[in-house]
């Protein structure tokens, strides 16, 4: 029964995913602008998978969006909402707040070649602050085992380049509010950037 497996690792977070759109604020791209059209597609898919799959099982996903500004990029918001998601601001995040994130996140974003750097800093802190399943717009799902729900509080794809490189892939992980390796993660990003420019 799936109630008898419900422990501390499956929260009401479980189930939402959360995906980033990032763009310079003094010169807006759309996603349509930067992205194939075959992985707009496949974004819709994958929404369709998780949610018809989540039905069998007796869920509900709920798909966020998190965006700097909703105003500077209307087809994107429109293309997510039609696929159901909520659309949601980054002033929403406790750490948006934060002088020494806000410098941080501010550097990277000023620079069209950082802004993947930004978007780490969003997808840590959107999961660390409110739970729940970060998926790059690229990553497409094609199936979902649901006993990741029960029997974990993180999970990432581990990667490794050479043997001395190693770590998260942080195109899709996962954890519970206030997970310790998110911390150590966002940790780790902020004094690199404080070392880097103090």
């Amino acid at each position: 029964m799936k109630d008898e497996k419900i422990n501390e690792t499956l929260t009401e977070y479980a189930n939402h995913i959360r995906r980033i759109w990032l763009t310079n604020i003094n010169s807006p791209k759309e996603i349509k602008d930067k992205l194939p059209q075959d992985i707009l597609n496949d974004l819709g898919k994958t929404y369709q998978v998780l949610d018809k799959s989540a039905r069998q099982e007796g869920y509900k996903w709920i798909h966020y969006l998190w965006v700097e500004n909703k105003q500077i990029i209307p087809n994107t918001i429109t293309l997510f909402q039609n696929h159901g998601v909520i659309v949601r601001e980054l002033k929403e995040l406790k750490y948006f707040h934060d002088e020494k994130f806000q410098r941080q996140y501010q550097y990277y974003i000023q620079d069209i070649e950082a802004i993947v750097a930004a978007s780490d800093l969003i997808r840590i802190v959107a999961v660390l602050e409110l739970g729940g399943i970060y998926l790059d717009n690229d990553t497409q799902i094609w199936k979902w085992n649901y006993d990741i729900h029960y029997y974990f509080d993180f999970f990432g794809q581990y990667f490794k380049v050479l043997r001395t490189i190693q770590g998260i892939n942080n195109s899709i992980f996962g954890a519970k509010p206030g997970h310790i390796i998110l911390k150590k993660l966002l940790h780790y990003m902020a004094l690199r950037f404080s070392q880097q420019f103090p």
